[in-house]
């Protein structure tokens, strides 16, 4: 197994865009017949960020960066320290370490371009769609043109009446972001076109949908000399009024589903992956069903929060200080996040301490040929182990984590221990590493990405639940 299969975060959502746009009321009760992007992953030759030149330990090295950040920026958000409200949630230079949509805006009196691409961001803890625009002063270079809003038919700024008066500024409605790393952005809210592709790859563009055109990128790392950035923006998934989802609503059902591959051996090929809308989402016949619940917090109210209960290795079930995972509507400590880019789960430091003496214990007990490896620790993983020959047998156990109603999300030793190789000086097949981290600040519970690996989880809004069920993910249908 190699740390190719570390990479459900390096995923690049790609909707497959043809055919003429077709008006569409911004107030229409419409459903469509389920709406998708396509999916596909960061090293596959089909990624425009393909870079097969890249070693595992420099793929766990970023991986390792990005949820640090993340969780940084989590941290940030539910404490109580003093913060932009619209302050977004990772600095756009990640791109490499990001899911992506490359995505139709606008209307354009041009049969051979009838849109505009974009490639956004896609993040289900932001709170906004935002993308550089032409009019920008201040902008971080990218590899593809600006959008071009005053030439599309269909942009329209906020009126007066449609901003809040503490962001009207004398002819437009301001937006305002603040990332960690001091880039700073402004911008002005509108309504647009945006088109997506349903289920029966026919082109559905809808319009009316609120995002920020940025006009100032301050202090912007991402600013290459060669202009090569290929993100030019956010596309929002959050919770909050204003995420494409929320703003989607009912026209799908208030839904959305993903299933993320292991990448381990294909040879090359990557099956199809989809982010998918509405009732059309593939829905295996038994799934788990936990609540999702709203913290009463004006910073960290987007956030898809559940509440963990338990953590079981193998089949014994640890015994964590329930306090640990008390959470309620008012606090979020001892609350878990349920997140797509966080690459690694993250608990609370007192809660990681049991689960990793645990384990420590049943891989001892276990395993004869392993030995544990702490000096060549990649940075924030704490227990990795090596064979003591090569191809040694090594068995590590599964990881169950307990949510409310019953719902057991469990993580296969795959998912849990994937491999590092082609470590100069470790015996094949390389490191087997823990991808559970401790948060150091902040008292919550992150589960990220990895562990999602081969489960279809949807999000249904319309019933506050979180499902999820084991999954072959390599079949994607939606």
């Amino acid at each position: 197994m190699s740390i190719s299969k570390l990479n459900p975060i390096f995923i690049l959502a790609i909707i497959s865009l043809c055919g003429v746009f077709q008006a569409t009321n911004s107030k229409s009760k419409k459903k469509f017949n389920g709406l998708h992007l396509r999916m596909i992953h960061i090293d596959s030759p089909e990624s425009p960020t393909y870079e097969p030149e890249l070693t595992d330990i420099e793929r766990i090295n970023r991986l390792l960066i990005m949820s640090d950040y993340r969780i940084q920026y989590l941290v940030n958000k539910t404490s109580q320290r003093q913060v932009e409200p619209d302050m977004a949630s990772l600095p756009i230079r990640r791109q490499s370490l990001l899911y992506y949509v490359q995505i139709g805006i606008g209307q354009f009196n041009d049969v051979h371009q009838p849109y505009h691409n974009n490639y956004l961001v896609f993040d289900t803890s932001t709170d906004v769609i935002w993308t550089q625009c032409q009019d920008c002063r201040h902008c971080f270079r990218q590899r593809f043109s600006l959008f071009p809003n005053r030439k599309s038919q269909t942009y329209r700024p906020f009126t007066y009446t449609e901003c809040h008066p503490s962001i009207w500024r004398g002819d437009h409605c301001e937006f305002y972001a603040q990332y960690e790393d001091g880039t700073e952005m402004r911008g002005i809210w509108a309504h647009e076109t945006f088109t997506f592709t349903s289920m029966s790859s026919i082109n559905e563009p809808i319009n009316g949908i609120d995002f920020v055109c940025a006009i100032d990128t301050y202090n912007n790392p991402t600013g290459k000399v060669d202009g090569n950035n290929i993100i030019t923006g956010t596309l929002g998934m959050s919770k909050s009024e204003k995420s494409l989802f929320s703003q989607l609503g009912s026209k799908v059902q208030y839904k959305f589903s993903y299933c993320f591959q292991d990448f381990g051996d294909h040879d090359g090929q990557y099956p199809p992956m989809f982010l998918s809308f509405g009732d059309q989402i593939s829905q295996p016949p038994i799934m788990y069903a936990t609540p999702i619940f709203t913290i009463r917090h004006p910073l960290a109210e987007q956030f898809y929060y559940v509440n963990l209960v338990g953590i079981s290795v193998d089949d014994t079930l640890l015994f964590i200080p329930p306090h640990l995972f008390a959470s309620n509507i008012n606090d979020y400590v001892g609350a878990t996040i349920f997140d797509t880019v966080a690459t690694l789960t993250h608990l609370a430091s007192p809660a990681f301490d049991i689960l990793l003496n645990a384990i420590i214990e049943y891989v001892t007990q276990h395993n004869i040929y392993l030995k544990r490896r702490t000096d060549i620790l990649p940075d924030k993983l704490e227990a990795c182990w090596e064979p003591l020959y090569d191809l040694a047998p090594v068995h590590f156990p599964k990881i169950t984590f307990h949510f409310e109603k019953n719902a057991d999300l469990i993580v296969q030793p795959q998912e849990m221990f994937p491999t590092l190789s082609g470590i100069p000086g470790v015996h094949l097949p390389g490191l087997s590493c823990l991808t559970v981290a401790r948060t150091f600040d902040g008292g919550f519970n992150v589960i990220g990405a990895y562990q999602q690996i081969n489960q279809r989880v949807i999000v249904d809004m319309e019933k506050s639940l979180l499902l999820f069920a084991p999954a072959d993910c390599t079949s994607d249908t939606h």
